[in-house]
């Protein structure tokens, strides 16, 4: 609760760093997320908004930023991105945001079947990038890996949304936590099963906790 959150960010990105995980070449997805619990009614506080910058092929969250409502993701943004060396990166956001130089727009047409009944849906995209549809249907393929990969996994195996946690910086900083579990929890092949499952079994098998955290096996 008291401890500084700019501080804890620093200590997430030299931690990030520590990985050794190069930038250059991925693409990095960047999305908001509400924190539901972290509203308190009787303090009039609202719920915080982290934005999260994501690889999906480590399944690691390089950088966070907090905003008080998801309506501030186009300021929270840049500085977000300046926590991060993003040389020779492909930057994937969705529609709150705006980029500059854009040279291309698509259109991309989905079909959805539920229940025996078919529904149509055509999304559209901008981007820096050129008009090379090979290239550009992946970068939006991938960027919906945030979805799943990141917001999915702490909501279900995390149980983001019911930590009733608000006081002083306590929302803002178990997030970056979850950030750091989530990321060695998915590296851990030697446990079948999801998420929910490894965390229960670390937090009664000090041993499996330990080849977690240390990556002993």
């Amino acid at each position: 609760m008291h401890v500084d959150p700019e501080a804890f960010r620093q200590c997430f990105a030299d931690w990030v760093a520590s990985l050794g995980i190069s930038l250059e070449g991925h693409q990095i997805a960047i999305d908001g997320k509400t924190l539901r619990g972290s509203r308190s009614k009787a303090k009039g506080k609202q719920a915080i908004h982290m934005v999260s910058a994501w690889i999906g092929e480590h399944n690691l969250v390089i950088g966070q930023q907090k905003t008080e409502e998801k309506s501030n993701e186009i300021t929270a943004i840049p500085k977000l991105l300046e926590q991060l060396v993003i040389k020779d990166t492909v930057i994937s956001i969705d529609a709150s945001s705006r980029w500059p130089g854009i040279q291309s727009a698509v259109a991309v047409y989905s079909n959805h079947l539920v229940d025996g009944e078919k529904y149509g849906e055509v999304r559209h995209f901008i981007s820096s990038l050129p008009p090379v549809a090979e290239q550009l249907s992946g970068i939006i393929r991938r960027h919906w890996g945030i979805e799943n990969g990141l917001h999915w996994s702490l909501d279900v195996g995390f149980r983001e949304d019911d930590c009733l946690i608000h006081s002083g910086y306590s929302a803002e900083n178990l997030a970056i936590l979850r950030h750091i579990a989530l990321h060695l929890i998915k590296q851990d092949e030697t446990i079948k099963g999801g998420i929910a499952r490894k965390l229960k079994l670390a937090g009664v098998d000090d041993r499996y906790l330990e080849s977690i955290l240390f990556k002993t096996t």
